[in-house]
């Protein structure tokens, strides 16, 4: 820029003197040695005013006017870099497209106080634009601009409110680089476009706005600290990972957003609070502990599932949607968890004082899981694997649903493995344990039918272990056990059976002359032949032996006498079992 004079500015920037930067001693200075000269300072290149030793931006502020410094901000062009170091601004105006950037490779604004506002707004920048060691003591405004190559915002201190509302970022690089700075007032990125990838860290004193932004590229959020939170909602992200790491915040707000893969470590957060939102998949902790002090709510989908381990909730955790295959790897209790959680892993995890109500965990893994006093109706246990989970005062009801065969069953058949490739024999010692985990949970909530149900099928797997183990009398017991008598569960298989026994022995006796009633012959087959009725008499005397009322008018011959021994013990066990189901289901 001309000068009326031609005289070169005087101001001198020396790094090693704070006062040439209106800094403190012991204040770090961030000029690049790069711009320094041989003497290691950094002087002026620009023309100083009429008469005076300063150029416009270098003069004390109470000697120029905010129309002269933006004149001088929107004319200058310094070769391929304009650096601006040390100066003292007073309200700076360069809205619009009053500053011509396409010259230069970079602007730089270095260690200068801008003492009132700063309008960027509708600023068109063609290449970078750099802030680094500056203090913003008015309102930053970048508003609907245009910024083709990075905005780097290094170490710097912002006293008011920060806005980047739908300012686009279309360079596919980096579009915002925000480090090691600190705002006091609210940082404010809604409905901004970020086609490159964004960096945040520093100190954020009122809360981070990012509504509705959209992001092509990666979020990353690191070393950072927001004392008021973040709100992230309604943002659209198709960038590769929106990454949280070592952040503290008051708060996490990320909502009814479309995000494919996030990541939270080393993390400590006041309140957690995503809802409505899509994701390919959700991580937290998976690269460092997370910690939230109050309430963890999250109300999302996700395609490859969620992700907790090494996370920390000391308030209500509320965790909703379509999250199959998630891998859950901590302490849930008191939570609730009434989402869709097909396939996920939960193997154990201290689930005690949960809420699953309505939640579908088909598939799931519990292996080793606490259920203690959780609340499962309207659960979808279906294919659900929970060999060795302690329910201990869970609550069930008739929509809970645990499917007609436990997933370690060898006849339960589904589309998707199990992933329970393992020795038949441990299979089967699993499939028993959980039938009976169920057959345990059914009876404590009063289902009896549940319970029978539950018990017999794990009467069949005995009987499989037997069978396998080649146990033959104990096979015999259980396969007669369960033919007979559906291992005590039905008595009308018992019924059915006696009057099998009653019929057949009815067969019999006039089949070798069994039978002969008081002062008649002996009733064979060539009697009912001629005499029908003689036939119910044989019943008659099938039914007096098998109930061991007495012969009646009857009497045994020859073998006659061995089948009725044999129907009369018959008959006293048939009985006796009968006794014992009905017994049983009464007890229930």
């Amino acid at each position: 820029m001309s000068a009326g004079n031609g005289r070169s500015c005087e101001y001198v920037f020396d790094p090693k003197d704070a006062e040439t930067w209106e800094g403190k001693e012991g204040d770090e200075c961030f000029v690049d040695e790069n711009i320094l000269n041989e003497e290691d300072v950094w002087m002026c290149p620009y023309h100083s005013t009429d008469g005076d030793r300063y150029c416009i931006i270098h003069k004390p502020v109470n000697e120029k006017t905010a129309n002269q410094v933006n004149d001088f901000l929107s004319n200058m062009n310094n070769g391929d870099t304009n650096n601006i170091i040390g100066a003292e601004l007073p309200s700076v105006d360069l809205s619009g497209n009053r500053m011509d950037t396409s010259a230069v490779t970079s602007l730089n604004f270095i260690h200068c106080d801008f003492l009132g506002e700063s309008d960027f707004s509708l600023l068109k920048a063609e290449n970078n634009v750099n802030f680094i060691g500056s203090k913003f003591y008015g309102g930053v405004e970048f508003d609907r601009g245009t910024l083709k190559k990075a905005l780097n915002i290094r170490q710097c201190e912002f006293k008011s409110d920060v806005s980047f509302q739908a300012t686009k970022f279309t360079s596919s690089d980096t579009g915002l680089n925000i480090s090691e700075s600190l705002f006091r007032a609210e940082l404010d990125l809604e409905q901004a476009y970020f086609a490159g990838e964004v960096f945040i860290s520093g100190i954020f004193h009122q809360e981070c706005n990012m509504y509705g932004a959209d992001f092509e590229s990666s979020v990353n959020l690191n070393h950072a600290k927001f004392e008021h939170g973040i709100n992230m909602s309604s943002i659209s992200f198709s960038g590769p990972r929106l990454q949280f790491r070592n952040v503290v915040s008051d708060s996490l707000v990320i909502s009814d957003s479309d995000i494919s893969r996030c990541t939270f470590s080393d993390l400590k957060f006041g309140d957690v609070a995503i809802t409505g939102t899509k994701f390919e998949k959700i991580m937290f902790g998976n690269l460092g502990g997370v910690v939230v002090d109050r309430d963890f709510k999250l109300s999302a989908s996700s395609e490859k599932g969620l992700h907790l381990a090494a996370i920390e909730i000391d308030g209500k955790v509320d965790i909703d949607g379509q999250l199959s295959n998630s891998v859950i790897e901590v302490d849930l209790r008191d939570a609730n968890m009434s989402g869709d959680f097909q396939q996920s892993n939960f193997e154990g995890v201290d689930l005690s004082r949960a809420n699953f109500s309505g939640a579908d965990l088909s598939g799931a893994n519990l292996e080793r899981c606490i259920l203690t006093r959780t609340d499962l109706f309207e659960t979808n246990f279906t294919g659900a694997a929970f060999y060795g989970a302690v329910f201990g005062e869970a609550q069930i009801n008739e929509e809970t649903e645990f499917g007609g065969r436990c997933v370690y069953d060898p006849e339960f058949e589904r589309e998707a493995d199990a992933d329970i490739e393992e020795k038949e024999t441990g299979r089967l010692t699993k499939a028993a344990g959980q039938y009976r985990i169920i057959e345990q949970l059914a009876r404590t909530n009063a289902f009896p039918d549940m319970v029978s149900h539950n018990f017999i099928r794990r009467q069949d797997i005995h009987r499989a272990q037997h069978r396998q183990k080649s146990r033959l009398g104990r096979l015999l017991r259980a396969t007669a056990s369960k033919y007979v008598l559906e291992y005590g569960e039905n008595p009308w298989r018992l019924i059915a059976t006696g009057l099998i026994i009653v019929g057949g022995f009815g067969l019999l006796y006039p089949l070798v002359g069994g039978i002969q009633p008081s002062g008649g012959d002996p009733i064979t087959l060539g009697s009912i032949a001629q005499n029908p009725f003689l036939f119910l008499q044989s019943i008659y005397y099938s039914t007096l032996t098998f109930t061991t009322l007495g012969m009646g008018d009857f009497q045994p011959v020859g073998l006659g006498r061995m089948l009725t021994t044999i129907e009369t013990s018959l008959g006293a066990i048939i009985i006796a079992l009968l006794v014992f189901v009905f017994g049983r289901r009464a007890s229930r």
